[in-house]
């Protein structure tokens, strides 16, 4: 991953402030952040993604 900061779903709900449910609902949706899979059945998302689509959530108002 090249020593990217990678945060759970929970950590990412909780850097977002929103629920865990929200966020995997924007997952399945496809309008949350990116993420990638860690595993077969394990997933997180990249610090720059979150901040990113935080920073994105923000600035549309």
């Amino acid at each position: 991953m090249g020593g990217a900061s990678l945060l759970t779903p929970p950590e990412a709900a909780e850097t977002l402030r929103v629920s865990a449910r929200t966020l995997e609902r924007w997952r399945m949706t496809g309008d949350g952040p990116k993420f990638v899979r860690i595993g077969p059945r394990r997933l997180a998302y990249r610090v720059s993604d979150v901040l990113a689509f935080a920073g994105m959530e923000h600035a549309a108002g």
